[in-house]
C-alpha cells in the first residue's frame, strides 16, 4: 500500500489516513516516549507504586531492577496505566466511543454497578462471568475464536486493545495490543522519618495508664520509604498494530473492515490520551518535552507519524458511528452468586457443580497473565 511520506530535518514523516495506517502491513507498531518531570522540578522526589513483599510480615517495596550500571524503577505499571486510561474513557468526553455494559451487584452495603471499563479483567472479570451476561460473553468468545470479532468489540472493545484472558471458562486469551508504563531511570531510593508528639501523654493524665498510643495519646516515631530521585522519568507506550489486526480478525489483504477501523481508532485514542498527572500522593509528574509518535516498520526503520489526540478522537467517533456503536442499547446485567463455585443457590444448597463455598477471606490463587490487566 502506498503511503504519503515527507521529510523534515532529514527524518521521514508519515501523514496517513486511518485506512492507510491499518492497511499497511509493513507498519508493525507505533511507539510514544514522553519525557516527564516531577511537579516540583528535576531532582525532587516522587513516590513510585509500592508492592507487597514476597514474605509475610516484611514491609512493602518499590519495583527497582538493576539495568547496566544504573537501575530502573517502575513509577506506574502497565496495569495501572491501563486502569487510568479506562477510567478516562468513562468520562463524558469519551463515553460515546464505547457501549455501556455493566453488572448490578447486591452487596451488604447496598447495590453496586460495575462498568466493564472498570473491571480488572475486563469482559472476563468474575463480575461479568457470573452475571446474566455470561451466555452472551461465551457466544462472543466462540465467535472470536472462529474469526469474527464484532460481538466482543461491541461488548468490550478494550478487551481487544489491552488484552484479556478467560482463565476459568473458555481459557480464551486475547493478547495485549497496547501497553504503557511510567519508569524512572538511575534512581536513588530515599528514606524518611517522622515523629508524632502527643499534646498530652496518657501517663500524664489522671486515671489513664501509659498505653495510650491507640488513642493518639503517646509519642509515636515512624520510619519508612521516602520515594526516589531519578535522573530521568519517561512514559513509554507501544501499540502493536500486528497484534491489533490479529485481535480484530482483520483479513490478510485488503482495506480494514468496520470492526478493525473501530478498534484501531480507539487504540489510537488510547495511545495519544494525556493521562492525569496526579498518580498518587507524592507522585505528580508533568510533560517535559514533546511526545512524538514513531511508526515502526518490519525492516527496522522508523518514521514520525503525524497524529494528534484530536485527530484520533475524530477517527474513533466516525468509526464508532460506522459500526453502529452509538445505537447499541446499554447492557445492565445482574450478578448471580449461584453461578460462582463459592456461591449458594436460593435454597441454601451449594451451587451447580457441588463445590463447597470457600472460607471467607481466602482468595482464589489462580494466576493472572500480563495480558489480562
Amino acid at each position: 500500500m502506498t503511503t504519503d511520506t515527507v521529510t523534515h530535518d532529514q527524518q521521514p514523516v508519515l501523514n496517513l489516513t486511518l485506512s492507510q495506517l491499518l492497511g499497511d502491513r509493513d507498519l508493525v507498531a507505533l511507539v510514544v516516549r514522553q519525557p516527564l518531570r516531577p511537579v516540583a522540578g528535576h531532582g525532587t522526589a516522587v513516590f513510585p507504586a509500592s508492592y507487597a513483599a514476597e514474605k509475610s510480615g516484611e514491609p512493602g517495596r518499590y519495583c527497582i531492577s538493576p539495568v547496566g550500571t544504573g537501575n530502573l524503577c517502575v513509577i506506574d505499571s502497565v496495569q495501572s496505566q491501563a486502569g487510568r486510561i479506562e477510567a478516562q474513557l468513562q468520562t463524558p468526553s469519551y463515553r460515546a466511543l464505547t457501549r455501556t455494559v455493566a453488572v448490578r451487584i447486591a452487596t451488604k452495603e447496598g447495590e453496586r454497578v460495575v462498568d466493564v471499563l472498570a473491571a480488572a479483567h475486563r469482559i472476563y472479570d468474575a463480575v461479568f462471568r457470573f452475571s446474566t451476561l455470561a451466555d452472551e460473553i461465551t457466544r462472543a468468545t466462540q465467535a472470536h475464536v472462529r474469526g469474527d470479532a464484532r460481538a466482543l468489540a461491541e461488548l468490550s472493545p478494550l478487551s481487544l486493545v489491552c488484552g484479556a484472558w478467560d482463565s476459568r471458562g473458555t481459557k480464551h486469551q486475547i493478547a495485549r495490543a497496547f501497553s504503557s508504563e511510567i519508569v524512572a531511570l538511575d534512581v536513588s531510593e530515599l528514606s524518611r522519618g517522622a515523629q508524632y508528639t502527643a499534646s498530652v501523654r496518657a501517663s500524664e493524665i489522671d486515671g489513664m495508664d501509659a498505653s495510650g498510643s491507640v488513642d493518639g495519646l503517646d509519642h509515636v516515631p515512624s520510619f519508612g520509604r521516602g520515594g526516589v530521585i531519578a535522573r530521568a522519568i519517561e512514559r513509554r507506550s507501544v501499540l502493536s498494530l500486528t497484534t491489533l489486526r490479529r485481535n480484530a480478525r482483520m483479513a490478510a489483504a485488503g482495506e480494514p473492515d468496520a470492526v478493525t477501523a473501530y478498534l484501531g481508532a480507539l487504540a489510537l485514542v488510547v495511545l495519544t490520551m494525556p493521562v492525569a498527572p496526579d498518580l498518587r500522593s507524592g507522585c505528580m509528574v508533568l510533560p517535559d518535552g514533546v511526545a512524538a509518535v514513531r511508526a515502526q516498520r518490519a525492516d527496522g526503520t522508523e518514521a514520525e507519524l503525524v497524529l494528534t489526540h484530536a485527530q484520533a478522537l475524530a477517527w474513533a467517533t466516525e468509526a464508532a458511528a460506522a459500526l453502529g456503536v452509538p445505537t447499541l442499547p446499554a447492557q445492565l446485567a445482574d450478578f448471580e452468586p449461584a453461578r460462582a463455585k463459592g456461591g449458594e443457590a436460593a435454597d441454601g444448597k451449594p451451587s451447580k457443580g457441588g463445590a463447597k463455598a470457600k472460607p471467607k477471606g481466602k482468595a482464589d490463587a489462580a494466576a493472572t497473565p500480563e495480558s489480562a490487566a
